[in-house]
């Protein structure tokens, strides 16, 4: 115990499971680790009525093109998501999509 020896010199953090892995995680953080609260947070009413709004009538930020856009977060989601915390956003096309995030798409050709 610290110098005046109360009891608020114990600290006691308490866990539970994400509810989708197992993971242990701190109580109050909804049920979901990082990961999989994030995930949760895209398949949401919510996460889809702001992406719907955001690529209705845009264009891709990175090179222009007006079809297959994608809502691209600059900065990857984690912890506590939802409630208007997803920014900042970007719009971007499949394939500018993927760049952003180091991917290469397989081309259709030949």
């Amino acid at each position: 115990m610290g110098a005046g020896g109360g009891a608020g010199d114990l600290l006691i953090r308490m866990n539970t499971v994400c509810i989708e892995c197992g993971r242990l995680i701190p109580v109050g953080t909804g049920g979901h680790c990082r990961e999989h609260s994030a995930r949760a947070y895209r398949r949401s009413t919510e996460w889809k009525r702001t992406s719907e709004q955001l690529r209705a009538g845009a264009v891709c930020s990175a090179c222009g093109a007006s079809s297959g856009l994608e809502v691209h977060h600059v900065r990857q989601l984690a912890g506590d998501v939802g409630a208007g915390r997803v920014g900042p956003l970007r719009v971007l096309c499949g394939p500018c999509h993927d760049e952003a995030h180091g991917k290469r798409r397989r081309s259709s050709g030949p």
